[in-house]
């Protein structure tokens, strides 16, 4: 069996917030809703419930996500 590695929540999110449709987070370029995929984002009626779902979270290599990417790398000297 092939255990993935254990991403910190601090690897994986972008943003987060609470708002009258719940509890948000975006994942950062590369990580999509393991959930959902294809998504790169996470809404769930509690922090408790988003932060489970964020346990689901895969690698993305989506176009946007590689266009992101490329795009951080170049603003930081080629660094991700």
């Amino acid at each position: 069996m092939i255990r993935r590695r254990s991403k910190t929540n601090r690897e994986l999110i972008a943003e987060q917030y609470r708002d009258s449709d719940g509890f948000w987070i975006y994942l950062k370029p590369g990580y999509q809703n393991g959930f959902d995929p294809g998504t790169h984002g996470i809404v769930e009626d509690t922090k408790r419930a988003a932060y489970e779902t964020l346990r689901g979270a895969e690698p993305c290599d989506c176009a946007e996500c590689r266009e992101l990417i490329a795009r951080a790398a170049a603003q930081n000297g080629g660094a991700r």
